[in-house]
């Protein structure tokens, strides 16, 4: 995913992003590619991927409603 679609889904600006995204990287969290002036970020560990794929399932489904 590229920096400024990152940007925009969580609200920060780029220069506050890059900083995070650094962070990560150096944790071996994220890994990046450049194609050109774009840089695009993917998850680097499995563990954070199911971390992630279970929070989203938690609190970004609809929850369905048993008829009473």
């Amino acid at each position: 995913m590229k920096v400024g679609d990152i940007a925009q889904r969580v609200g920060l600006s780029q220069s506050a992003l890059s900083q995070h995204l650094a962070r990560l990287r150096e944790e071996g969290l994220v890994a990046f590619t450049r194609d050109a002036q774009v840089l695009r970020y993917r998850i680097a560990d499995a563990r954070i991927e199911a971390l992630v794929a279970t929070l989203y399932q938690l609190y970004c489904t609809p929850l369905h409603r048993s008829e009473d």
